[in-house]
């Protein structure tokens, strides 16, 4: 039961609250804070049946509400989108000019860091 009749921030920078209670029974103070999102990063590599990777592929990540963030795979294959809230679902699709994909897209739910979400490319016919 929340009895605080008031709070106060003195020109010091101390802080105060005020509060009406019955009895001298312990209590405590405490604060609604809203939780934050942790934030993960979802990662992986693109390379074809060989093991090479594909440098300059295209990587988006899309969130449930739309938004999206685009990224390209290095030199090596290895892209990275950092700063993913997690306990949300995404979507990350890939594409290439110089690649098709068996599996273009996958669907990841970011509990925690994903390291593995990788693409086998496949030369266009």
């Amino acid at each position: 039961m929340d009895r605080t009749t008031d709070r106060v921030t003195n020109a010091d920078g101390t802080r105060a609250v005020c509060g009406s209670v019955d009895s001298l029974s312990p209590f405590t103070l405490a604060t609604n804070l809203a939780p934050t999102a942790a934030e993960v990063s979802i990662s992986g590599r693109v390379s074809t049946a060989e093991g090479r990777g594909v440098q300059n592929a295209v990587l988006t990540l899309t969130a449930i509400d739309g938004t999206r963030r685009v990224i390209r795979t290095g030199p090596f294959g290895y892209f990275r989108f950092d700063d993913v809230n997690a306990g949300e679902t995404y979507i990350v699709s890939v594409a290439s000019k110089r690649f098709a994909f068996a599996r273009p897209t996958v669907v990841v739910v970011a509990a925690d860091e994903l390291a593995n979400v990788d693409f086998i490319a496949e030369p266009l016919e």
